[in-house]
């Protein structure tokens, strides 16, 4: 017994590899079972009769086995890596770990992205109607969004309609709400509900997360609308940073006159689409009637372009 808790020891404080440790007990086993020669606890000689042997053996087995249990039912996760449990002073002296003492699995390990979006909506409105009364005085009703994991913590990002009186006037938005877990929860610690204006007739914009710009999330969020048959539509970026969403680029992104002009000859039907994402620059690609592109980069904060002259451009309405 004493050999196998001191390969168990060494083991967890990594003097020995798992395949090491497996190798070991089984020569400490064996040498009990067989006497083999060089084995730690030679077998008892005969004479001592088969009770005399097989009884201590088996109660030594049991115990030894049983540190091996103690010691799997008391690790825990964290990150996926298993964390081993400190080493028991003795047999008879180490205490049961109880289900309180062990760290709650994260929400981000323990929940499909849609159950942490479902949570992360919950702890922002609770049992009550998903409405928020800006300071201007827009009541905004959100629907189901998504949840993204920054540095600095959980962000919900949620589009949002202002229905109370459609009209061209009426801009929906996109809702951003900074969170923090605590004891297998979420909790809102900062909110915009609406950090991205959206398109007419309360409508919330066309939104995605985009990677490759920088350490932080980003939402590439368009909206705009149709008047008098002329249809614009503007791209904002937005970067998630620690203190608050940041836009750091907006452009024109889509024209249209189909429904203005009468002459198919003055038609134009353009939109342009972000490519070639890097962290300090990205280019955004016109399409339709003309094609052509512009190149953006980063100066300071935000994305420019560097030299718009002889640029073709697209018409506003």
């Amino acid at each position: 017994m004493d050999h196998l808790e001191r390969l168990v020891s060494l083991r967890d404080s990594g003097a020995l590899t798992e395949d090491e440790f497996q190798r070991e007990k089984a020569l400490v086993i064996a040498g009990g079972l067989s006497g083999a020669p060089g084995s730690p606890h030679p077998a008892p000689a005969r004479r001592f009769g088969f009770w005399t042997i097989a009884v201590p053996l088996a109660l030594g087995l049991a115990a030894a086995v049983g540190i091996v249990l103690a010691r799997w039912s008391t690790a825990d996760f964290a990150g996926g890596k298993s964390v081993a449990a400190p080493a028991a002073k003795s047999l008879l002296s180490t205490p049961a770990a109880s289900v309180s003492s062990i760290p709650q699995t994260s929400l981000r390990q323990s929940l499909s992205p849609s159950q942490q979006a479902q949570r992360a909506f919950d702890a922002l409105f609770g049992d009550g109607p998903p409405k928020i009364r800006t300071s201007n005085q827009i009541d905004y009703t959100y629907k189901a969004g998504k949840l993204a994991w920054a540095a600095f913590g959980p962000v919900l990002v949620l589009p949002a309609d202002n229905l109370a009186e459609p009209s061209p006037v009426s801009i929906g938005a996109l809702g951003i709400f900074y969170l923090k877990e605590e004891n297998g929860a979420f909790r809102v610690v900062r909110r915009w509900p609406d950090a991205i204006d959206g398109s007419i007739m309360g409508n919330p914009p066309a939104w995605k997360f985009v990677s490759g710009l920088g350490p932080n999330p980003v939402i590439v969020a368009t909206g705009g609308g149709v008047w008098q048959g002329y249809r614009c539509e503007s791209t904002t970026v937005t970067e998630l940073r620690p203190s608050g969403p940041v836009t750091v680029a907006s452009f024109s992104s889509v024209y249209e006159n189909g429904g203005a002009v009468e002459d198919p000859e003055r038609v134009e039907s353009i939109t342009g689409e972000i490519i070639n994402m890097r962290q300090n620059s990205f280019d955004v690609r016109f399409r339709g009637t003309r094609n052509f592109m512009h190149h953006y980069v980063r100066k300071g904060e935000v994305f420019v372009r560097p030299d718009p002259a002889g640029d073709q451009e697209l018409p506003g309405c």
